[in-house]
């Protein structure tokens, strides 16, 4: 079975220093990386250069993942971002 998998989003306010804009939100998609030692972490940036990381889900894109990560995905508290893929 496949599942489907995007990343959280957070609001983030707009910088401005006009009052009707700094109530604006943006929505920012966040990136999870998944460390060697089997540990996900959520971050806005990715540095391609750190060492033990397994694999990234870059936000703001779908991944599609087997029922193996989709597990551990949902022990790692990421299950509400899983949709089951019907065939």
């Amino acid at each position: 079975m496949a599942y489907t998998f995007l990343t959280p989003v957070i609001d983030r306010p707009v910088m401005a220093k006009h009052p009707l804009w700094s109530r604006v939100k943006l929505p920012e998609a966040q990136h999870v990386i998944k460390y060697d030692s089997g540990a996900y972490a959520t971050r806005n940036t990715y540095d391609p250069d750190e060492s033990g990381v397994a694999h990234v889900y870059m936000g703001g894109h779908v991944h599609t993942v087997d029922d193996a990560e989709a597990a551990a995905l949902t022990a790692a508290g990421y299950g509400d971002l899983l949709t089951e893929v019907v065939e």
